[in-house]
C-alpha cells in the first residue's frame, strides 16, 4: 500500500511537471518572437493558397525523399513536441524568407537550404553565438574575411541580410561544387571542409561508404541535417502535423533604398514611419545608433514605407546630416550640462559613448558628440577638434597612429591628440 501511495506521489509530480513546462514554452514563445510587429503583420492560414510562400517553396524542395530515415522522424517529433520553437522560427523568418528563398533560386539550388537560418539563427540577424557567430547564417569573423564581408566598429556585414545571405549562398554552392552531394555540401556548412573531408577519407581507408549516413561526425552535425529536413517535411505537410503555418504573402516585404550620407536610426524612424527597434532588426548590420559615415548606406525598409521615405530624404538632399565633435571633459562637467551646451541630448550622449545614466564623468575624459545639421548651428562658437571621421574609417595594421583593436574613441582621442 505504501508503495503504491508513493506511486501515485510520483505520477501526480510529473503530470505538474509537464503542466509547468508547457505553460513555460508558451510563455516562451511571446517573449522570443521580435513579436509585436511580426505577430500584428502575421495571420495563421487555416489553409494555405497559391499565394502563399510556402506553396511555392515546398514546390522547390529536393530533399524531401529522405524525410523517412529514422533521424529525420525522430526530429520531426521533436518539433512537434515543441511548438513554440516552430513557431518563434516562422514568425521570425516573415520579412526575410522570401528574400532567401528568390536568391536561393537565382543560384539553382535546393529550396530547403532557404530554412537554414530557422536551424542556425531562428532567423533572428541579431542571434550572436557564444563562440562568436553572427547573423541569421552565424558566420564566424575568420569566414567573414575570407568571404569579404566587412566587420569595424560601425557596421558588421555577418548581420547585413544581404551581404550575409549572398555570401553563405555562394559558400554553399562552392561546397556543392567541392563535395558534389548537397548531404555533405550542408554538413560541411556546419561543421567545416575539413571536418567533412577526414571522415569521407577515414571511411574510405577502411572500405566503408562515404555517403552521409556513413560517417562518423560530431553530434551537433549529425543533428544538423535531418532539422533542416525535418522542418521542410513539416512545411510540405502541415495537415498531416497538424501544424499551422503563418502566412507569408509571395511578395516581397522590404526594398532597398541607398541613403548617401550618415543618418541616425531615430531620423531614418521618422522619415519611414516605422519605430525605431523595427528600422534596426531590419538593418541590424549598423552596429551603432546611426549608419556609417563617409559611406552611402542601403537600408532595408518595409515595402509600404518607401515612398514616404524617398519624398522626406529628397527633402534633405544637399544637406550634411551629422557632423562629429570631440569633447575633452573639464573638471565638474555632466553628461547634462555637455549634452546642453551642444544642444543635443543626453541619451544621444549615452548611446555615441556607450554610457549608462548613472556614469560619472572623469577630467580629461574623452566624449564623441554627434550634432545634427540643427544642432551644428547652434553649438558653441569654440568648438573643440572637429571631425568627419574620414580618419577613422581608414582604420588599417599600416597606420602609425591607428592600431588593431582600437575603438573608434580611442582612435579618435589618438587623432586629437595628434591634431593638438
Amino acid at each position: 500500500m505504501f508503495s503504491y501511495f508513493i506511486f501515485l506521489k510520483r505520477c501526480l509530480f510529473l503530470v505538474l511537471a509537464l503542466f509547468a513546462l508547457a505553460i513555460f514554452a508558451n510563455t516562451s514563445a511571446s517573449e522570443l518572437v521580435f513579436s509585436e510587429q511580426l505577430q500584428n503583420e502575421s495571420e495563421t492560414a487555416s489553409s494555405l493558397t497559391e499565394g502563399d510562400l510556402w506553396i511555392q517553396l515546398r514546390k522547390h524542395f529536393e530533399l524531401q525523399e529522405l524525410a523517412s530515415q529514422p533521424e529525420v522522424q525522430y526530429h520531426i517529433h521533436w518539433f512537434l513536441e515543441h511548438p513554440a520553437v516552430l513557431e518563434k522560427m516562422f514568425l521570425n523568418s516573415r520579412p526575410y524568407l522570401y528574400y532567401v528563398f528568390q536568391q536561393s533560386q537565382k543560384k539553382g539550388l535546393p529550396a530547403e537550404l532557404a530554412l537554414l537560418p530557422m536551424i542556425e539563427s531562428q532567423y533572428d540577424p541579431e542571434a550572436y553565438s557564444s563562440a562568436g557567430a553572427a547573423g541569421i547564417w552565424q558566420i564566424m569573423p575568420a569566414t567573414a574575411m575570407s568571404r569579404g564581408l566587412r566587420i569595424n566598429w560601425w557596421y558588421d556585414e555577418r548581420r547585413d541580410l544581404l551581404g550575409s545571405t549572398e555570401a553563405a549562398l555562394r559558400y554553399l554552392k562552392h561546397l556543392h561544387t567541392q563535395f558534389d552531394d548537397w548531404l555533405l555540401a550542408i554538413a560541411a556548412y556546419d561543421a567545416g571542409e575539413g571536418v567533412i573531408e577526414s571522415a569521407v577519407e577515414n571511411n574510405r581507408n577502411l572500405h566503408k561508404k562515404t555517403d552521409y549516413w556513413s560517417l562518423s561526425l560530431p553530434k551537433e552535425t549529425e543533428e544538423y541535417l535531418p532539422r533542416l529536413i525535418a522542418l521542410g517535411a513539416i512545411i510540405s505537410q502541415p495537415e498531416v502535423y497538424q501544424v499551422k503555418l503563418p502566412s507569408i504573402p509571395n511578395v516581397p516585404y522590404f526594398s532597398v533604398v541607398k541613403v548617401n550620407s550618415q543618418m541616425t536610426t531615430s531620423k531614418l524612424s521618422h522619415m519611414a514611419d516605422v519605430s525605431e527597434d523595427w528600422i534596426k532588426h531590419l538593418n541590424s548590420g549598423f552596429r551603432r545608433w546611426a549608419t556609417t559615415p563617409n559611406e552611402s548606406a542601403f537600408l532595408l525598409l518595409p515595402e509600404n514605407k518607401v515612398e514616404r521615405f524617398k519624398t522626406q530624404l529628397n527633402q534633405t538632399v544637399g544637406q550634411s546630416q551629422l557632423s562629429w565633435v570631440y569633447h575633452s571633459v573639464q573638471k565638474g562637467e555632466t553628461l547634462e550640462s555637455i549634452a546642453k551646451n551642444y544642444h543635443t541630448s543626453l541619451s544621444v550622449l549615452q548611446k555615441a559613448n556607450d554610457l549608462k545614466e548613472e556614469a560619472a564623468l572623469q577630467p580629461d575624459q574623452g566624449l564623441l558628440v554627434p550634432l545634427n545639421l540643427h544642432d551644428r548651428l547652434k553649438a558653441p562658437l569654440s568648438l573643440p577638434w572637429e571631425t568627419s571621421l574620414s580618419e577613422a574609417s581608414a582604420i588599417n595594421e599600416d597606420s602609425k597612429i591607428i592600431r588593431p583593436g582600437d575603438s573608434l574613441k580611442t582612435t579618435l582621442e589618438k587623432l586629437y591628440r595628434k591634431n593638438e
